[in-house]
């Protein structure tokens, strides 16, 4: 997948906007406010360069096993 400034630019709005110390933002949160615009697999992908690229302190993946489905809460930087 070719990486998307704008994807993470949006993906980085709405972590500074929704974060603080104590509460992170959900993967649900991203995808109520970034699809349709983006799809739910281009957002995972640009969070996860974000993360290798540090610009998040912590990623945590959760797996669900009945609906196994990916929770991705989000620790920005920005709020240090």
């Amino acid at each position: 997948m070719k990486l998307n400034p704008d994807c993470i630019r949006d993906i980085l709005f709405v972590v500074e906007e929704y974060s603080t110390y104590s509460n992170d933002v959900s993967e649900d949160k991203l995808y109520e406010k970034l699809v349709p615009k983006y799809s739910q697999e281009e957002l995972l992908y640009h969070v996860r360069q974000c993360e290798h690229s540090g610009l998040f302190l912590d990623v945590q993946h959760y797996f669900w096993r009945l609906l196994n489905s990916r929770f991705i809460s989000l620790w920005s930087s920005v709020h240090q």
